[in-house]
């Protein structure tokens, strides 16, 4: 994988290895698009990673390009009028899935983060959706990949109501001890 930087823009050019590796081939076939999603952020963050690409926005305009030897080259464009109100910036934040799938996803690519992985967070299991509590989750790790699975919980309605109607799914460590079940499979 290179990465680069061209007028603001970022610029990651994978051989057919690494685009099946990463899954962008799926990228076009996915139906709901939740696969997509994940494959895209987690080609962003490493890219960032090598370019140090900082952009003071939380979305892009994704163009993939495939290149004649099997790859692929994916631009990440930032929206210069992105407005997104991600909630209040309090210490712990709490999210709500209305699908199991969309949980595990999301706990999957947390556990891939280093600074995730041992964040202090609980998963609970309500009748119709399920809610995470986590500490010290970063405002950049919220735009980029909760937002586009769970609804975050207001400031006010951070308290767990409703708790006699919940069950424990993982205590405390929930994104490590889930994540790293997932991890063996």
């Amino acid at each position: 994988m290179t990465a680069t930087l061209v007028n603001g823009q970022l610029k990651v050019t994978l051989s057919e290895t690494e685009t099946v590796k990463y899954n962008i081939d799926r990228v076009f076939f996915d139906k709901d698009g939740k696969q997509a999603q994940l494959a895209l952020l987690l080609l962003l963050k490493m890219a960032a990673v090598k370019t140090a690409f900082k952009p003071n926005v939380s979305r892009f305009l994704i163009e993939l390009y495939p290149v004649f030897e099997g790859g692929c080259e994916v631009y990440f464009i930032p929206e210069p009028n992105c407005d997104i109100d991600s909630g209040n910036n309090n210490k712990n934040a709490v999210f709500d899935f209305y699908s199991s799938e969309g949980l595990l996803q999301v706990i999957e690519f947390l556990y891939r983060d280093e600074n995730c992985r041992r964040l202090p967070s609980t998963v609970y299991e309500y009748p119709k959706f399920y809610r995470m509590s986590v500490e010290g989750l970063s405002e950049k790790t919220y735009l980029t990949v909760l937002l586009e699975f769970a609804d975050r919980l207001p400031k006010h309605k951070n308290e767990y109501s409703g708790s006699e109607h919940r069950r424990i799914i993982a205590k405390d460590n929930a994104i490590f001890r889930i994540g790293a079940a997932l991890a063996r499979h």
